[in-house]
């Protein structure tokens, strides 16, 4: 209830190529704004991770598939980072808890009403928020952020071989950290 969207979260503060604070740097290094050109989101359903880069030179299209990479097999999940983002996730909640937001949610309870997603709303509840912790975090991700439950779309202005080789170069060795349960 939320470990998702913590996770979301985290995967932008610290991976075994980009340390906390370093990814959003990199971003604004060559051009991207974060938000408007590298975000992420968690529905119900999954969690999807957009890069817009500036250009599609070989360069640029590489490190980008390095931070993929970073979301799929190196993120850190360091405590320091998880103690901050809950104060951070708590605030976008609060944030979110609007006329429209509450409107939303029990409408969703009188067309589902016998429905999980009224309990699991993806920004999580309170207490997953506050207690959530390393272990917790990275049990999720072991389990879940796995090759057989990913799907990397490219759209450009590149060259297909070049691409596919980057792709394959980057992810054909992923192999799943925690088995299927």
């Amino acid at each position: 209830q939320g470990v998702a969207h913590f996770l979301e979260h985290l995967l932008f503060n610290g991976s075994e190529h980009f340390k906390p604070g370093e990814l959003i740097e990199y971003f604004q290094s060559i051009g991207m704004d974060f938000g408007a050109d590298a975000n992420a989101s968690t529905s119900f359903f999954n969690t999807v991770y957009d890069l817009s880069l500036p250009t599609a030179d070989f360069k640029q299209m590489d490190e980008a598939f390095v931070v993929i990479q970073d979301y799929a097999k190196g993120a850190l999940l360091l405590s320091s980072e998880v103690n901050r983002e809950q104060g951070i996730i708590l605030a976008e909640k609060r944030e979110r808890d609007s006329v429209s937001y509450r409107t939303f949610k029990k409408s969703f309870e009188f067309e589902l009403p016998d429905s999980m997603f009224n309990q699991r709303f993806p920004i999580g509840i309170d207490t997953v928020i506050k207690n959530a912790d390393k272990s917790l975090l990275k049990a999720y991700y072991d389990k879940w952020y796995r090759p057989d439950n990913m799907a990397l779309i490219v759209v450009g202005d590149f060259d297909v071989n070049i691409v596919q080789s980057m792709i394959i170069k980057r992810f054909s060795k992923l192999k799943p950290r925690a088995s299927f349960i």
